[in-house]
């Protein structure tokens, strides 16, 4: 029994092959792409996945930061207000010490260089009061005293003559300074004896010891304030006790 269906020719198989061929490569790229796109939606993630913060825990992590914050500052200020404490301090101390030194009595035995001249940049300090400490025969010290009277009716100051509230005596500020060997009572442990006070003071700056001290002072503030005005008055008593 014969076929009615011819078989193709050659030419026409060929022409079929070829573009079963062609589809099926074309087919091919597709489903390369195709697996490629899925492929990179692997690393994709779904909206529905992806967590979005509510807005109490940002505000909620917001504060965290800013309390945070607020602290590390207010450590800061601590920090700050203590190094300010303590130069305060520091400051109060060295104005107590500074208090302390104007006071001829509490000047330690062992006075170096350095400690000398600071207190001659100092300066004697005459404290000048109303009303003196009283022994027990009504005596006391006396303002007077940081004066005297020459010969020829003029008026000296007394500027190495100090008088020490802490120990309700006076001493000699140059002699105290230079003098450290001498067993006068205006250098070791002060002079106290009212009543003899200015037969004393004559003997005292008349002395070659205490010249010699007054020389070393006056030559060694006149070293420190070089570069400085000094006041013409003082000036003037410095030469009359240099000359004297």
């Amino acid at each position: 029994m014969s076929s009615d269906k011819k078989k193709p020719s050659g030419f026409e198989f060929r022409k079929r092959k070829a573009e079963k061929i062609q589809q099926l490569e074309h087919d091919k790229k597709f489903m390369d792409i195709k697996k490629y796109i899925i492929q990179k939606g692997k690393d994709v993630i779904p909206e529905d996945c992806i967590k979005v913060p509510s807005e109490s825990s940002i505000s909620e992590s917001v504060s965290t930061e800013l309390v945070n914050d607020i602290h590390e500052i207010e450590n800061k200020e601590i920090d700050l207000n203590s190094v300010q404490d303590t130069k305060n301090e520091d400051i109060i101390d060295n104005s107590q010490e500074i208090l302390q030194l104007s006071d001829c009595g509490n000047w330690p035995t062992i006075r170096n260089n350095s400690l000398i001249d600071e207190l001659i940049k100092g300066g004697p300090n005459q404290i000048k009061i109303d009303n003196y400490p009283q022994n027990g025969e009504g005596r006391h010290f006396s303002n007077s005293y940081y004066t005297r009277k020459l010969s020829n009716g003029e008026v000296l100051c007394r500027r190495w003559l100090v008088y020490s509230l802490s120990r309700d005596c006076v001493f000699c500020f140059c002699c105290r300074l230079f003098d450290n060997k001498s067993i006068s009572k205006f250098v070791g442990d002060g002079f106290n004896k009212w009543k003899n006070l200015s037969e004393y003071l004559s003997i005292h700056e008349n002395s070659l010891s205490h010249k010699k001290a007054y020389r070393m002072w006056i030559e060694t503030e006149m070293r420190l304030k070089t570069g400085e005005t000094i006041d013409k008055e003082e000036l003037k008593i410095i030469k009359k006790e240099s000359l004297r």
